[in-house]
């Protein structure tokens, strides 16, 4: 009987063993991807900090950062549902497709919630129907909610005028200075705020302007031809 040539035998088995081996680490090392993006308020186009993040079917939670971004890896290859949440806005989802070592970004525009974007508050200065009010008065107003971008226009009418006794254009700060008003007189006062995408105007306020001072009283007596007080 020839011997068997054990020499020939054992590389052949080593050989499917090694290939099959190979095969199945290929196999199971599954590439991963990533998803980045923003959150933006739809209108006034500025990033939304705090907002919270939900990523499904992972079902990954994570909030943007100070300029509106958010990041997650290690994410399988596929469909997922990204959905952006914040209080004052409307929820949304985008669809996003991850690919094997890729990055995918996706921007997510919200819709503040409710009737309208901002309006003015109750807090002004003078007070409604304020009397005594001096001839060159600091008007301020409030917003509720503040865009980024916006301007003001303040209108000061003498009471029962149609016509602006004094208007001041282009404000950006909440408050103004009015001078050159009358003694003993009422006046009425609006202010409309503008952004890019929305104008909004006040309630009509009303005040009084101080009553005109009173000439003191002076006492003088007459030494040697001279009025003294």
């Amino acid at each position: 009987m020839k011997p068997i040539n054990l020499i020939r035998i054992i590389p052949l088995i080593f050989i499917p063993f090694f290939l099959t081996f190979c095969t199945e680490d290929k196999l199971g090392t599954r590439q991963k991807g990533m998803i980045n993006g923003r959150v933006i308020d739809e209108r006034d186009q500025i990033p939304l900090v705090d907002a919270r993040i939900i990523i499904s079917p992972s079902n990954d939670t994570l909030r943007t950062d100070f300029m509106g971004y958010f990041e997650k890896g290690e994410l399988d290859p596929g469909e997922y549902n990204v959905s952006a949440v914040r209080a004052g806005y409307i929820k949304k989802s985008e669809n996003v497709l991850v690919s094997p070592d890729v990055t995918s970004s996706v921007i997510i525009y919200l819709l503040r919630s409710g009737q309208g974007g901002f309006e003015f508050t109750d807090s002004i200065l003078p007070g409604q129907n304020q009397d005594d009010v001096s001839l060159n008065p600091v008007l301020s107003w409030e917003l509720g909610y503040y865009p980024q971008t916006v301007s003001y226009t303040l209108e000061v009418f003498e009471s029962g005028s149609q016509q602006a006794f004094r208007r001041l254009e282009n404000l950006t700060d909440t408050f103004a200075v009015v001078t050159g008003l009358k003694f003993s007189t009422d006046y009425q006062w609006r202010v409309t705020a503008q952004t890019q995408f929305e104008t909004v105007i006040s309630d009509l306020h009303d005040f009084s302007t101080m009553a005109f001072p009173e000439n003191p009283v002076i006492y003088a007596k007459r030494v040697e031809g001279i009025s003294q007080i």
